[in-house]
Order: structure tokens, then sequence, then C-alpha cells
């Protein structure tokens, strides 16, 4: 959120955007690794753990544990369009405040509302689990997004009501993208009772290795715009 209330301000100093983008872009690439480096040293384990025996991991046992729990499959994909969605609107801001609203400098005021608006649907997350349960939960934030994004788009371009609109439609996706874990140890759960195995890592894994392809999603395909 605060790169991308930042970024423009800081683009728009340069009279070449050709220069400008690198060098603003460098810039937010120099204080992420920084971030990171100063977050990696002054954090220390204090807990000494003794680790059980390592479960022996073969490409076979991930590919069979991933294909045999359809709950997975289904996490996974939903992991990746919920993700993908989430990355792709907040990349096509730039494009929506220069072209549609005709003003870039507005991306950095639209960006902090409907992406800080994001935190509200994290924040009624339990308490819409406990109410509604966790599936019922993931249907709500899809049809809250895509409720709101349809409605959006068939309406003329207006600042306002855009902002309002496409924040509605952050607090949807951020129940999604938020409620993933949680569904991890009923993934698990599942596993076990189909199978007789308790296996977590290949559950877990096939979930980390599917998020780093959405993060992938806004860099391509604004490109193909």
């Amino acid at each position: 959120m605060i790169t991308s209330v930042i970024v423009i301000p800081i683009l728009v100093q340069f009279d070449n955007v050709h220069i400008g983008y690198p060098a603003v872009m460098g810039m937010m690439a120099v204080i992420g690794i920084a971030g990171f480096m100063i977050c990696y040293r002054n954090c220390k384990e204090r807990i000494t753990v003794r680790e059980a025996p390592k479960e022996k991991l073969s490409a076979g046992s991930v590919l069979k544990s991933f294909i045999g729990n359809k709950p997975l499959l289904t996490v996974v994909f939903m992991t990746i369009f919920s993700i993908s969605a989430y990355y792709i609107k907040s990349a096509m801001l730039v494009y929506f405040a220069q072209y549609n609203l005709h003003d870039a400098q507005l991306m950095s005021y639209t960006s902090f509302i409907i992406i800080g608006s994001s935190f509200l649907g994290v924040l009624f997350l339990p308490k819409l689990v406990k109410r509604f349960g966790k599936k019922q939960t993931v249907m709500i934030g899809f049809a809250v997004s895509a409720a709101a994004d349809a409605v959006n788009f068939c309406l003329p371009a207006n600042v306002y009501v855009f902002t309002v609109l496409a924040s509605i439609a952050f607090i949807g996706i951020s129940i999604l993208n938020g409620i993933t874990w949680a569904l991890v140890s009923d993934i698990i759960d599942y596993g076990e009772w189909k199978t007789g195995e308790r296996k977590k890592p290949p559950p877990i894994r096939c979930l980390i290795s599917q998020e780093s392809l959405p993060n992938l999603c806004p860099v391509f395909f604004p490109v193909l715009g």
C-alpha cells in the first residue's frame, strides 16, 4: 500500500518516464531488500526445537498427494485466481487513473483508500467464519468482489464511484486471501481421513509453490494490454 501511494508522486518528478520508471522501481527494490535484511538481522530464534525424523518425500508422493486430494486442488486454483485478481487490479490502478480519470496522481489517493480497505475484510474475517463457516465465507467474498467489479465496469468513469466500488471489491478479495491458510489444516485432515496417512508437507509445499505464480501475473498481463 505504501509503495502504491508514493511511487507516482516520485515518478512525476522525472521529465522522461523511460528514465523515471526504472529509477523509481530501482529505489523501491533497494528499500525492499534493505527492509528484508534489517528484519533478518534483527530476528533471533529463542526456542530450540527438537526436530522429528524428516519424512522422505519423492516427486511421485507429492504428485499423488496433490492429485488425489480434490480439496487441495480447489484451494490451489482458488488462491491462484484470487491472488492474481488482487495483484492485477492493483497494477491496473495506474492505467485507470491515467487514461480514464486523466490524472495519474489520483492513483496515490485511490490506492490508499482501495488497498487500505482490504484490511476491513481481514478484520471481519474471524466473525464471518464463526457465523457462516469457512466455505460460505469464501463464497461471500467471491460474490461481493464479483458484484462490485461488475457494477464498476458498467458505470461511467467517476473517481468517487470507482473508489467506493473498488474498495468493496478489495474487501471481498481480502477475505479469500485471508482464509486460504485457514483451510490448510482441513485439507491435511481430509488427506489423513482418505489415505490413513497424515502427510503435511506436500499440501503446504503445493500451496507455497502456487502462490509464486500469481505474483507474476500482474507483471505479465498488463504488458499484454
